[in-house]
């Protein structure tokens, strides 16, 4: 266990993350995880972890669980001279840039952008996610017209995208699957052949589009099956973005824990059975080139974002991982994933996942643990804008 000074994002003496930085190594993409979308504290500790990969690691990549489509729009609009902070707040999931924890990210990307050393932002949701993904239906039929698309896959998903934006999953339950799956080919096979200067981004695009609307057609089936193809297709749309579009470029990963987990298998839950996260994906594909951090504490309160209230979660379970290293007199501290195999081997119970009491080989589900004694909520402006 190493201790952590600080979680303050102006924080900028990073001696105490070196520990850190030395478990990363030359890894090449980091996944940050939290237990849940209120955990202010954690925000506030990614960030500062954040600063410390671009500043001292090289990281100028930061790809948020967000749409794909809606974070290249708004890197688009910051190409074009907007703030970082402006473009993300329509693009990112609400939950995150609408709380006062998660602003600190936002003004130190406008201070990178205006020092010429950027944060690069991207998205690898296949969901549209803010105000952005509206223009999307639009940019399809646009490019079925530029490439000439008479298999007229890119205009049959920008109808069913459209219709899905109006009347939400259920719009889409007069498609067959067959139907979806074909558009999506015809579509990247269109993009394939006119091969514009944008095709690469365009064929993942669709890819991730046509996936998408299947996932939201067959929603209603409530199995692991069908949760399963959002993680993959998250796992596909990431590998796409380091393997492609951004080739061998660092890249940091903003997501829930429960996303980036390498190996739920291992977990003694009833809910995990079944349920592929992204995280064993990139295992297959990168395992010697990611780093998982889960963020977990020993108590406290969380926020919710569409009630505006916040949850007392009391104390992290007896006999925990979190427990055990707040008993050890920790405010704030970093496990690698081999020191809690030494310390901590075998089965044992953590609640990193929600806030869930869980028993399972946590070595093997994350390379590392950022501990927070005590958890903050998450806070918002009094204007109480939901969206």
């Amino acid at each position: 266990m190493e201790k952590i000074r600080s979680i303050d994002p102006s924080d900028t003496d990073f001696r105490d993350l070196a520990p850190l930085g030395k478990a990363i190594g030359n890894t090449r993409i980091v996944l940050l995880g939290e237990q849940g979308h209120g955990d202010g504290s954690t925000f506030l500790a990614k960030t500062r972890v954040i600063e410390y990969l671009h500043q001292k690691l090289g990281f100028d990549v930061i790809a948020f669980e967000s749409g794909i489509y809606d974070l290249y729009a708004a890197q688009k609009l910051i190409d074009a001279g907007e703030k970082p902070s402006v473009a993300l707040a329509q693009a990112i999931f609400p939950v995150w840039p609408q709380s006062d924890e998660f602003k600190p990210l936002l003004a130190y990307m406008d201070a990178q952008k205006a020092a010429s050393r950027p944060l690069t932002a991207s998205g690898f949701d296949m969901q549209p996610t803010n105000t952005l993904s509206r223009a999307l239906p639009g940019e399809l039929k646009a490019m079925s017209a530029r490439v000439g698309d008479k298999s007229g896959g890119l205009n049959f998903l920008a109808t069913a995208l459209q219709e899905s934006f109006g009347a939400g999953p259920a719009a889409l339950q007069k498609y067959k699957l067959e139907e979806l799956e074909a558009a999506g080919r015809k579509a990247e096979n269109a993009i394939a052949a006119a091969s514009p200067p944008d095709a690469a981004y365009w064929r993942q695009m669709v890819k991730s589009t046509a996936r998408m609307l299947i996932f939201l057609k067959r929603i209603p089936e409530q199995t692991a099956e069908v949760f399963n193809m959002r993680d993959a297709q998250m796992a596909d749309n990431l590998e796409w973005l380091a393997r492609e579009a951004f080739p061998g470029r660092k890249i940091i990963v903003w997501a829930a824990t429960s996303h980036i987990v390498r190996d739920r298998t291992t977990l003694q839950t009833t809910e995990a059975q079944g349920m592929i996260p992204m995280g064993a994906e990139i295992q297959d594909s990168h395992a010697q080139d990611s780093y998982v951090l889960a963020f977990t504490s020993g108590g406290g309160r969380v926020g919710s974002f569409s009630k505006r209230d916040v949850t007392d979660k009391g104390l992290a379970p007896a006999g925990s991982i979190e427990a055990r290293i707040g008993s050890a007199g920790y405010e704030y501290a970093f496990v690698d994933g081999d020191a809690l195999k030494r310390a901590m081997p075998g089965v044992q119970l953590s609640w990193l996942l929600g806030f869930e009491p869980i028993k399972g080989e946590w070595n093997k589900a994350v390379d590392g643990l950022f501990y927070i004694r005590t958890q903050a909520p998450t806070t918002y402006a009094p204007s109480g804008d939901k969206k």
